[in-house]
């Protein structure tokens, strides 16, 4: 206390701690910047009988994948399934709605038999130079005729 009460100190005491909660502040940016957060719409060609789902067991269906945060450059995978439910065989792609310069969504086509399930392994690849850290998309799997 006795620090305080010396008049001389007071003054530059302040302005070191202003300082460095500037300083925090402005590394709390460039870190947050660093990230990616991004959650995707997943929604399904409803011409045909084709379903998405979290998992293999079919009870809970699939709208949205959340991709959690990666550092830019990097890349995710999720698991999907797919579940034909018509009468012929489908041979389902996927494209997305995210812009190139934030990163790439890919999936390796998938065949399916006429009631026939499997899973999609989805990418979510964030481009080294995102300026987006938030970034919401819509991905589309869909028939392509088999």
């Amino acid at each position: 206390m006795r620090f305080f009460k010396q008049k001389k100190f007071v003054v530059p005491f302040l302005v070191m701690m202003m300082l460095c909660s500037g300083l925090c502040g402005a590394l709390a940016a460039v870190v947050a910047t660093d990230t990616i957060n991004s959650t995707a719409t997943i929604i399904v060609d409803e011409t045909y009988a084709i379903s998405l789902w979290k998992s293999s067991t079919h009870t809970t269906e699939l709208t949205d994948i959340n991709w959690g945060t990666l550092e830019k450059g990097a890349s995710t995978t999720q698991t999907i399934w797919v579940w034909n439910g018509g009468n012929v065989a489908a041979y389902l792609t996927l494209t997305s709605d995210l812009s190139s310069d934030i990163g790439i969504v890919s999936a390796a086509p998938k065949t399916l038999g006429a009631g026939g399930c499997g899973s999609m392994l989805v990418t979510l690849t964030i481009s080294g130079n995102a300026t987006v850290t938030n970034p919401s998309f819509v991905i589309t799997v869909q028939n392509n005729d088999a």
